[in-house]
């Protein structure tokens, strides 16, 4: 109702014989023939109405008041005032409308309470004045006033039985309408704003429309419709003391909680805040409409009408955060491409599952599901922390998506934050019972780009595949800038896959960190784009069944950037200043399992396989022979065979070169090649020690037009972490059959080899080695050239001869050969040298003479001291200050005394030949027993046998049964007419003896 609680009057006025106007603010019910204003005039004790004739009625263009204009000045013995003079009447007939018009009913009911309101003025007037004038109340007096008031009584009460019907009516009326959805527009209050809601009249089921959340805002608009039975509750935007908000699909906004989205930037390069409003509690309330889900133990399943499940979306703008922002199950929010800019004064993060309503929930529930924050979904958004080119405390994480399972990121730009996006199982331990417990599976970033943030994407969650990402950066973060860049994205979660990335910094940051860090969990990265690392990918294995895959990418390197580095710690390590070796880590707490399957495969690009007839002489390069098959072997080479190092100093294989050349010139050594393909890769694996890098391994080709123009050099791919590197180059003609693959070794250079194999299909992580049999047509040559090759060898070794053998010279054709007596010759030893021992350890220095210098591990020498020869082989090298001596260690049957020690000129053994020929009518056989036989660690145990009876030529078959296997092996040699020695070597580093049901077959021609 629009009529105040007062009396229809104006106030006491008094002429002055000037004035002619006079104001009035009550509301006026006129009609054709009546304004609805009288003027009463003061007569005696009385007061009179005016003639109307004397004065003019002018009202406000809604009725509220007006004002009367006399037509001469009242004097001031005048005293007035003006009232109303409602038509006593009711014209409005509400069944003759056909629709519901609440104004004109609101009108008529106030027009009669206006009646009633100047009938009970008049009432009082005329019992006023009766007073005042001293009139005497006899029976008449009395009985008349009697009939007055019965007569007005009759009229008021019927006007009121007519007002409640009318409300009744009015009433039902808008309930119908409630009910039914049929309100009109002329049935809703119109209100500038949320906060006006509280100051109108309440019903139960009344609706009004506020324009705005905040005045002249236009922002947060809606129908609120008035619940009493909601009356104390407030949330800040959707209920409002009773007053509720009608939504559509209920999707809710920010505006609708006060939001005021007005943020504008700084103009400069690196954004900042300008203006604005923060907007920080408007979120907080719109979020917090979602209350904390608590799921059952068994099923992530929940009633629609227990909990809240709202769809937050942005209307397009640009949005100021200060605070941290909750994220429950359920949350949707759909940004519409608008902006959030998170200036927190702290270090805190932006959008975070609640710690505190998780601890609370356990208390209701135990189980994995109520730690649980699922199927959350954020689109179409650009978020912008404060970080800065200088800045200490700054945003930490976008999202910290603590025990977060399906949730999804789509059409999403992070920057300027310490981290962008974080996934990772929560540790609830504090208060889950000392156990961590809640889920963390199977989220997807689509199309997401996280770019100037310290830390860009951590993902400790499992499944989690990603497609169209993008990490980049390095205008705000960079090396010229405080902030600086860590690894680009962390895995630790397992079955991770990217699918189409881009993931670089701007330019060259000289990163101390690899792009990527990954837990080789079961990760897979394809169809994706890189540049300017420093190191691409840093590897980690966990202790069993992880595997890693990089495949079909675009990757800009340049050759001594790093493709794949393995943590430290993943491979075992021999430190030679210590002399001991490191345990991988998945044995740092002894073996947990019965056997280790440590990944299920480590692939780069599509499968590698070897190819064996690349090389001329060997199917790769293991350098189990020393240096068979290499040519170019220079007088000053110092090179030592690992093969027959006393500690197993490798990595990959117990075998492996150690060159060294102390020159002052570059020396280069030659890997002849036999049947190329095209587009090869040749792989070297080396441990550089001193002066030694990738871009000494070469192809050198001298097949295109007779020059090497096509010549390339190697460029380092993998690094194992543990000092040992992986250097790939590609052969690049298609006619280097002609050509070789070089080794330079610039001066003052050393480094260990272990392996040179050429692969089809790119390179693998680790090398595969074929077995093979050396071709030898000379014992006494090192290395080989067009005629001939050498090398370094044992005894037992089976090698192919291409001459026959008698008396233990290769005179022709023939086919296989033994060699029975350890050893290698060359010129390059010739020469009679003196040293002298301060004490005898059996280490000697030989760096005296350039004749010595030239020794290395796996030489068979003998050495003459008092006056008395006996043979050693040098097994060790000395390391001290990062490189190796000339310190040699030497082993024997004698060990070496204090004082002179001569070198004779013939002090290198030669290997002696002996044939395997053998044919089917001309052998005899024996089946002995050979059980409990004991041979020590790294040694060699050798049993004569006599076979009575027989006279037996120069060769000698021997084998077990059941078979040794690996870890030792058996040969014989004819050493009497009727006698054969049966040699027996552990390759292990533990005692071994054989069982008590071993057989040995002997076969001798």
């Amino acid at each position: 109702m629009t009529v105040p609680v007062s009396d229809r009057l104006s106030q006491l006025y008094v002429g002055n014989d000037v004035n002619v106007r006079f104001d009035f603010m009550f509301r006026i019910f006129q009609q054709e023939d009546e304004n609805g204003v009288t003027i009463r005039v003061k007569t005696g004790t009385e007061f009179e109405d005016l003639d109307k004739s004397l004065y003019q009625v002018i009202l406000n263009p809604d009725d509220m008041g007006g004002y009367v204009l006399f037509n001469t000045a009242p004097t001031n013995q005048t005293y007035f005032y003006i009232a109303g003079q409602t038509p006593v009447d009711q014209l409005l007939d509400i069944t003759n409308y056909d629709n519901f018009y609440p104004d004109a009913i609101e009108k008529a009911l106030d027009k009669l309470t206006a009646i009633l309101q100047e009938w009970n003025h008049l009432l009082d007037a005329e019992k006023q004045s009766r007073i005042l004038a001293d009139i005497y109340y006899d029976d008449l007096a009395k009985l008349r006033e009697n009939d007055i008031k019965t007569y007005l009584m009759s009229v008021i009460n019927q006007h009121i039985d007519d007002f409640n019907e009318y409300k009744l009516y009015i009433e039902a009326k808008l309930q119908e309408a409630i009910k039914n959805g049929t309100v009109s527009a002329l049935a809703i209050v119109t209100v500038e704003s949320v906060q006006d809601l509280l100051q109108l009249p309440r019903w139960n089921g009344r609706t009004v429309y506020a324009k705005s959340f905040w005045p002249m805002q236009n922002k947060g608009s809606g129908n609120f419709t008035f619940d009493i039975n909601r009356v104390s509750e407030n949330d800040g935007g959707v209920c409002i003391n009773g007053w509720v908000r009608q939504l559509e699909n209920r999707v809710l906004n920010p505006y609708m909680f006060g939001a005021y989205g007005d943020l504008i930037f700084t103009s400069s390069e690196v954004l900042a805040y300008q203006s604005g409003h923060d907007d920080t509690e408007a979120f907080k309330k719109m979020l917090n409409m979602n209350s904390y889900v608590i799921f059952t133990n068994i099923s992530k399943a929940v009633s629609s009408n227990k909990y809240s499940t709202y769809t937050f979306e942005l209307p397009h703008a640009a949005y100021y955060i200060k605070g941290t922002l909750p994220i429950r199950a359920f949350t949707k929010i759909d940004g519409n491409n608008s902006t959030i800019f998170f200036d927190p004064d702290e270090p805190i993060d932006l959008f975070k599952t609640p710690r505190s309503e998780m601890q609370a929930a356990y208390q209701v529930s135990t189980g994995w599901n109520t730690q649980t924050i699922s199927m959350c979904e954020f689109n179409d958004l650009i978020i912008i922390g404060n970080l800065t080119r200088t800045s200490t405390i700054h945003a930490q994480k976008c999202f910290d998506a603590a025990n977060a399972y399906k949730w999804k990121w789509t059409n999403v730009l992070i920057e300027r934050f310490q981290n962008g996006i974080s996934i990772y199982p929560l540790d609830t331990s504090a208060w889950t019972g000392g156990v961590r417990i809640g889920n963390f599976y199977e989220n997807v970033l689509d199309s997401v780009t996280i770019i100037e943030c310290v830390q860009h994407f951590f993902n400790g969650g499992n499944v989690t595949q990603a497609t169209n990402l993008t990490l980049a950066g390095g205008y705000v973060v960079g090396k010229n800038f405080v902030n600086k860049f860590d690894y680009f994205l962390i895995n630790y979660g397992a079955g991770f896959s990217c699918n189409g990335f881009n993931i670089a910094p701007a330019d060259d940051q000289q990163l101390a960190k690899a792009l990527i860090y990954d837990a080789c969990q079961g990760s897979y990265y394809s169809g994706g784009y890189t540049e300017w690392f420093n190191t691409f990918f840093e590897l980690d294995m966990p202790a069993r069944m992880g595997g890693f895959k990089y495949d079909a990418s675009h990757t800009f390197k340049y050759p001594e950037h790093i493709m794949f580095k393995f943590k430290d710690g993943v491979f075992s390590k021999y430190i030679y200043e210590t002399s001991t070796r490191t345990v991988p880590n998945k044995f740092e707490n002894g073996r947990l399992y019965n056997n280790y399957l440590n990944h299920t495969g480590i692939g780069f690009g599509a499968s590698s396989e070897l190819i064996t007839n690349f090389f001329k002489y060997v199917p790769q390069y293991d350098f189990k022979y020393g240096l068979y098959g290499v040519s170019g072997l220079s007088n000053d080479l110092v090179y030592d065979v690992k093969r027959f190092e006393s500690v197993d100093t490798g990595f990959t294989s117990r075998y492996g070169i150690r060159l060294i050349n102390p020159t002052n010139n570059s020396i280069d050594l030659s890997l002849p090649l036999n049947n190329q393909s095209v587009m090869a890769k040749v792989v070297f694996l080396y441990r550089p020690i001193k002066n030694f890098t990738h871009e000494n391994f070469k192809s050198n080709v001298l097949g295109f037009n007779g020059t090497n123009a096509r010549i390339s050099t190697a460029e380092i791919m993998v690094d194992y972490g543990n000092d040992w590197k992986l250097a790939v180059l590609e052969v690049t003609s298609e006619q280097t059959r002609t050509g070789n693959i070089v080794i330079t070794l610039p001066a003052d250079s050393q480094v260990e080899i272990e392996h040179v194999g050429a692969y089809a299909n790119g390179f693998p992580f680790m090398p595969s080695y074929k077995e093979y049999q050396p071709l030898i047509n000379n014992p006494l040559v090192e290395n080989a050239t067009d005629v001939d090759s050498g090398g370094t060898f044992a005894k037992g070794d089976i090698l192919r001869a291409t001459a026959s053998i008698n008396a233990g010279a290769i005179t022709g054709s023939v086919g296989d050969n033994v060699v029975l007596t350890q050893g290698v010759y060359s010129s390059r030893h010739n020469g009679t040298a003196a040293v002298t021992l301060a004490s005898g350890v059996n280490i000697v220095d030989v760096s005296g003479t350039d004749t010595l210098k030239r020794l290395g591990i796996g030489a068979y020498v003998e050495i003459q001291q008092n006056s008395v020869k006996n043979k050693y082989i040098v097994v060790g090298r000395s390391y001290i200050n990062d490189e190796f001596t000339y310190n040699l260690t030497f082993a024997g049957n004698v060990s070496i005394s204090a004082g002179n020690v001569l070198f004779d000129t013939n002090y290198m053994q030669q290997p002696t030949f002996r044939a395997l020929q053998y044919f089917q009518n001309n052998y005899i056989s024996r089946k002995l027993s050979y059980a409990g036989v004991s041979i020590p660690a790294n040694s060699i145990v050798s049993r004569n046998i006599v076979l009575s009876g027989v006279k037996m030529a120069d060769t000698a078959l021997a084998a077990t049964s059941p078979s040794l296997g690996t870890s030792s092996r058996i040969w014989a040699e004819v050493t009497a007419l009727d006698q054969i020695t049966v040699y027996h070597q552990n390759l292990t580093g533990s005692n071994i003896t054989t069982p008590v049901d071993m057989i040995i077959n002997i076969k001798v021609v």
